[in-house]
């Protein structure tokens, strides 16, 4: 299981001071949060992480979701969103396997069509000519 000393590895010092105040109790809740957002997700694929069990990937998945928190909380959009979608793609190639999950890590539709997805239809427009 990821520690706060492993999260606080992964930023310099003055920016876990700036992030978390200084505390280890916010670094503690958004490493909570990360594990809570990989359990939903992959309780999707029908699958429970085991957070006693050495997973590589899912510790970086995971200290990819804190950093986010982390940024979050902090109020930094930018790296927040570039965390968060570190965090999803990482996680997306861990669970590609499940039966559960299209390619893209969306649940499977009946039909075919991830669920949740959104379908467009392109039509070509021609230009009037007046």
């Amino acid at each position: 299981m990821v520690t706060v000393e492993e999260l606080k590895a992964e930023i310099q010092e003055y920016n876990f001071i700036a992030l978390c105040s200084g505390s280890d109790a916010v670094a503690n809740r958004a490493l909570a949060k990360a594990r809570n957002w990989v359990d939903a997700k992959t309780k999707v694929a029908g699958i429970s992480v085991d957070w006693n069990h050495v997973d590589e990937v899912l510790d970086e998945v995971v200290l990819k979701r804190a950093l986010y928190e982390l940024y979050a909380y902090a109020e930094n959009e930018m790296i927040a969103r570039d965390k968060r979608d570190d965090a999803y793609e990482l996680l997306k190639g861990w669970l590609s396997n499940s039966p559960l999950l299209d390619g893209a890590g969306y649940p499977q539709a009946e039909s075919g069509t991830a669920a949740g997805a959104t379908v467009a239809v392109v039509k070509r427009i021609e230009p009037c000519h007046w």
